[in-house]
């Protein structure tokens, strides 16, 4: 359960994004320079509770709560949905951790969320079947080492150890990595083909983006009817359970740059967009509500092309793009007129 981000943090700079990480991991200086020129580099800061989520501004006991696998900045998208509901959000999400913290947050039932009546659960687009089939066992898992207290913390399976571990702490291994990518661009003219470089010849002013080669819309296979079906399962089975608590679950993918800057990717690609609305049929079918975010921030950067709505050198969306979802989260909110039902069932 200790999975996290380090816990009882304060007042931590937050250089997830505005670092160019992308143009970092693509190790050539000169083919990156222009895309981490455009960065929007404002600092930002984070505070991390006792377990590890990153603390909102909301007070507890929370109204709503932001779950699931989240951006990196999940702390500032509950904070956001908290300005543009109206309503106080707590914050159980964390990137990279799939199903795990909806695990969590169904087999804890933190304190701070006994009166809860909204759950909104933002995946990512790149989200696959196996994540979501992870969720019961992981559940299960919870459910089994209850009380048994894990010292994760000392272990390599905690974030911080794994990280040094794979790292190492001098800076001889990250500088024969640029190196020998800057040798192979020199010579083969061949980059990381985890990183997409988009296109440069854009007009003034308007940045230049760079994707992830393993991103749903641009990777070789697509996610099939029959994939999206299965995901939809595996969602509607949480939506069942979180109703017999007395809460609302409304389910939003959070869309990856290529369908928000299709114009920009490289000459030639072009993204899928069948997995957000293949998913929304298929969670409509299911009884789960579920807001469609990609279409609006698709036009908001058409409309404002030299908006950074997601970082030029990274895959999250900037402050802009997160309050333009939350924007239409809200929407969808007042639209459904929801209200909280009885809590008899969360308040055991």
């Amino acid at each position: 359960r200790e999975l996290n981000e380090y816990r009882s943090q304060t007042r931590r700079v937050d250089e997830v994004r505005t670092n160019g990480a992308m143009g970092r991991d693509l190790g050539i200086k000169s083919l990156a320079q222009a895309y981490l020129a455009a960065e929007d580099t404002a600092r930002t800061y984070y505070e991390t509770d006792a377990q590890g989520f990153r603390t909102v501004r909301s007070a507890a006991p929370f109204a709503a709560v932001l779950c699931g696998d989240s951006f990196a900045n999940n702390n500032e998208f509950a904070d956001s949905l908290a300005l543009t509901t109206g309503l106080s959000v707590g914050n159980q999400a964390i990137e990279g951790r799939g199903t795990l913290t909806m695990a969590r947050y169904l087999e804890d039932r933190p304190a701070a969320y006994q009166h809860t009546w909204l759950v909104v659960w933002e995946s990512t687009q790149r989200a696959t079947v196996d994540v979501f089939s992870s969720l019961p066992k992981r559940r299960q898992q919870l459910r089994q080492t209850a009380g048994q207290g894990w010292q994760w913390r000392e272990s390599l399976l905690w974030p911080g150890n794994l990280n040094t571990y794979l790292n190492g702490t001098t800076t001889i291994g990250p500088l024969l990595n640029r190196v020998q990518k800057e040798i192979k661009w020199a010579l083969l003219k061949k980059h990381n083909e985890l990183i997409v470089p988009g296109r440069r010849d854009l007009p003034a002013s308007t940045a230049p983006m760079m994707y992830l080669g393993v991103d749903e819309g641009i990777k070789p296979n697509p996610t099939t009817p029959a994939q999206l079906d299965s995901i939809a399962d595996y969602i509607a089975a949480v939506n069942v359970d979180l109703r017999h608590r007395g809460q609302i679950l409304v389910f939003a993918v959070a869309p990856e740059k290529s369908l928000v800057y299709p114009d920009r990717l490289p000459a030639g690609m072009v993204a899928r967009t069948n997995y957000i609305p293949g998913l929304t049929q298929a969670l409509q079918r299911r009884g789960v509500r579920v807001v469609d975010v990609s279409l609006g921030l698709q036009q908001a950067a058409q409309a404002h092309p030299h908006t950074l709505y997601y970082y030029a050198a990274d895959t999250h969306w900037t402050p802009r793009g997160m309050a333009v979802a939350s924007r239409i989260i809200a929407d969808s909110l007042s639209s459904w007129h929801l209200q909280p039902p009885a809590l008899t069932a969360n308040t055991k």
